[in-house]
């Protein structure tokens, strides 16, 4: 697979509208848990309501349903997209793609048209576009400072893949650090305005959505952390020493990753795409001597 057969396979119609399809319920998923994340709060403060009316009894129940519901909607939207990514580089790098059966293919298509029927405009836009416009498009996907063997070229993809997650990841881990030293503060401070014991207990025992949404959450980014440890160090291995089979465990695990239900900003690849494009493509036009 040479670098001019990945660089025609990726802006294919079909590809593209898969990227994009993807992109879209990564997005909704996204928007999906963030609103699971409100619903835990907004059941957690109706507990300072000094209001016994019966709407705000049944505000945290209502409100932690809800955000039950949401959550299984995001764990499906990220499996739609991980699939349809997964298939992106099955074909566009000619890994695994006899492993697909005819069923799977005809709900990939399913998948990639109901997006596009849904967003008609936008999917023109985000399919014409590359990392560098504004708003940041699908084709291009993979970009190539120089000619690489066939070997190389599959390698050189996977890396990017590795390199743009590293950086959105950082991004993440920032914006998170900020968000949960936020609510740290807002838990201590709404604590220490209580005035009896059974007060504390009450806010305690009331925060259990939360803290379930906070475990889960520590424990997903916990797996996926373990996953990108192993990553890293399969692309140090390959970095030297490559073979057909070894990188196809090195896109499986990549394929597992992208399957986990840990989402990057959707406004943080906006603002970076055309800044990392940038970069990643200086940094690996320097020619070894």
């Amino acid at each position: 697979m040479n670098v001019n057969t990945i660089e025609k396979r990726q802006n294919e119609e079909r590809m593209l509208r898969y990227q994009f399809a993807a992109r879209v319920n990564y997005n909704r998923a996204e928007v999906q848990n963030d609103l699971v994340w409100l619903c835990c709060l907004i059941s957690w403060l109706t507990i300072f309501s000094s209001s016994k009316e019966i709407l705000f009894i049944a505000i945290p129940f209502w409100a932690d349903m809800i955000a039950l519901v949401l959550n299984w909607r995001m764990t499906v939207n990220v499996s739609s997209a991980s699939k349809l990514r997964q298939y992106f580089d099955a074909y566009v790098l000619s890994i695994n793609i006899d492993e697909y059966s005819k069923t799977e293919l005809e709900e990939l298509e399913e998948l990639s048209f109901k997006v596009m029927k849904q967003y008609p405009e936008k999917s023109k836009e985000q399919m014409t576009n590359t990392g560098r416009d504004d708003p940041p498009g699908v084709r291009n996907w993979y970009e190539f400072s120089q000619p690489l063997s066939e070997q190389d070229a599959i390698y050189e993809c996977q890396k990017q893949n590795c390199w743009w997650n590293k950086k959105i990841t950082h991004k993440r881990l920032t914006y998170t650090g900020i968000g949960l030293l936020v609510f740290i503060l807002m838990a201590i401070f709404f604590i220490m305005g209580t005035r009896t014991e059974i007060e504390i207990l009450k806010i305690l025992f009331s925060s259990g959505g939360l803290f379930a949404k906070s475990s889960e959450r520590f424990v997903a980014n916990g797996k996926y952390y373990m996953v990108s440890l192993k990553i890293n160090g399969a692309l140090d291995v390959l970095e030297n020493s490559r073979t057909d089979e070894s990188m196809k465990k090195l896109q499986e695990k990549i394929d597992m990753r992208r399957a986990m239900p840990v989402l990057e900003r959707n406004y943080t690849h906006k603002r970076f795409a055309k800044v990392y494009s940038e970069l990643y493509h200086s940094i690996t036009s320097i020619k070894k001597w």
